[in-house]
Parts: structure tokens; sequence; C-alpha cells
């Protein structure tokens, strides 16, 4: 396989893949040039993961504004005041 890599010791543009390795725990493909035989090894780009996490917009108790801020939590309570009306309440994880 022809890559449009270039060779870090003679600057060819003939390099084949050797196959896929780990180096410091990432993958990386390992090369070799075929005009001088330097081996040589290229971080493979990895896709980000998707960490997103969905959650209910909290709604003032009272006043059913939109404008909630967090003041603190202890375990899965968190407690929280309206920025609208000046309510404060507590809202717990749900575990499914």
């Amino acid at each position: 396989m022809v890559a449009e890599l270039v060779c870090p010791r003679c600057n060819c543009n003939d390099c084949e893949s050797r196959g896929m390795a780990t180096r410091w725990g990432l993958p990386v493909e390992a090369w070799e040039c075929n005009f001088c035989g330097h081996q040589f090894a290229k971080q493979v780009e990895m896709a980000p993961q998707d960490k997103t996490i969905w959650y209910h917009v909290l709604l003032c108790p009272e006043c059913r504004s939109d404008q909630v801020k967090t003041t603190s939590t202890r375990g899965t309570t968190r407690h929280h005041k309206c920025k609208a009306c000046e309510c404060t309440f507590k809202s717990a994880e749900k575990r499914s």
C-alpha cells in the first residue's frame, strides 16, 4: 500500500504500512520506507468519544422559572436557588 506519507530519514514518499501497534498505550501504525528501509510509526487519529449526558432543565417549583442555579451538592442531592423569586429547593438524582 503506497501512502501519502514521507519517510523522516530520506524524505521519500514510497512508504508502506506494516500494521498496527501500540506505543505508550496509544494506537500507532507501523511504516517502512521502500527506498532506505527505515521503519517508523505514525500515531493513529482517534475519533473523540461522545460523552454527552442529557438532563432535564430544572424549573422553580414556585414561579416555574428556568433561571435556577445549583448552590451545593451533597451526595446525590442538589440544593438550588431560583434567581427570579429567591425560592430554595432540592433535587435528587434518580437511579434507573
